[in-house]
């Protein structure tokens, strides 16, 4: 029972450390995400500039229209790490899980055997 109880102590460690991990993950993936609205902010405001100095199609125009497309361009990449990071977050889950499923079941399958073992061991001794 202490080994069962040790296991469980260490299993809850490791548990801990990992949603910490995740926590993290999930804290860039938050700032991304406010990155991303924020350059989405930004694009709207320039193109709302660009419509009202149209008329004045001079080098400042231009300028901004590069703006806007380097701004685009910026926020197609958030939004293609932002996938990434959301695929890295459900494999790295799903593994974790898994990996979890698997130790629980070795750890409980050694348990059984040492219980079976004690009984045994008991009724040997009566």
């Amino acid at each position: 029972q202490a080994l069962a109880t040790q296991a469980t102590q260490d299993l809850t460690e490791r548990l801990r450390a990992r949603e910490a991990e995740v926590e993290g993950l999930e804290g860039l993936k938050h700032k991304m995400m406010s990155d991303r609205a924020v350059l989405e902010s930004i694009i709207r405001n320039e193109r709302k500039q660009r419509e009202e100095e149209f008329n004045d199609m001079d080098a400042n125009v231009r300028a901004r229209d590069e703006r806007i497309q380097e701004l685009s361009e910026r926020l197609a990449e958030q939004h293609k790490r932002s996938a990434e990071l959301d695929q890295t977050l459900s494999a790295e889950m799903a593994r974790r899980l898994a990996g979890k499923d698997t130790e629980l079941a070795a750890r409980n399958a050694k348990i059984e055997e040492l219980t079976r073992r004690l009984a045994a061991a008991e009724s040997g001794v009566r």
